[in-house]
């Protein structure tokens, strides 16, 4: 099934005409698709200190004790709550002192902007 949706519909235009001429979606799940950038979540990945994260960004790796607990799930975004309880965790010494992270793209816009 995959293979025969997908053969002739590697162009997007092609895709969207053909959508728009299949009556089994909504005009709202149509609309919601076509507007959809697929790299908006996407952004630049980099490896950072805790002391320079900034709310907004991504995690891009579990946040572990030293003994393996789990603190702070992969995909979760820092908060400014979650931030402080980082900072205290490393200060503490339970926790390294650099994670990977990636930037969505507006939080990379307002970053880049501000250096």
């Amino acid at each position: 099934m995959k293979g025969s949706f997908t053969k002739g519909f590697r162009e997007p235009k092609r895709c969207i005409r053909w959508l728009a001429k299949n009556k089994g979606f909504s005009p709202e799940f149509f609309e919601a698709l076509v507007t959809l950038d697929p790299n908006a979540e996407e952004g630049e990945i980099r490896h950072c200190r805790i002391d320079t994260l900034t709310p907004g960004m991504i995690l891009q790796q579990e946040v572990r004790t030293g003994e393996g607990v789990l603190l702070v799930s992969k995909g979760q975004e820092v908060t400014s709550a979650l931030l402080i309880k980082l900072k205290n965790f490393h200060a503490r010494r339970v926790i390294p002192g650099d994670v990977t992270v990636s930037m969505p793209a507006t939080t990379l816009a307002f970053v880049k902007g501000a250096s």
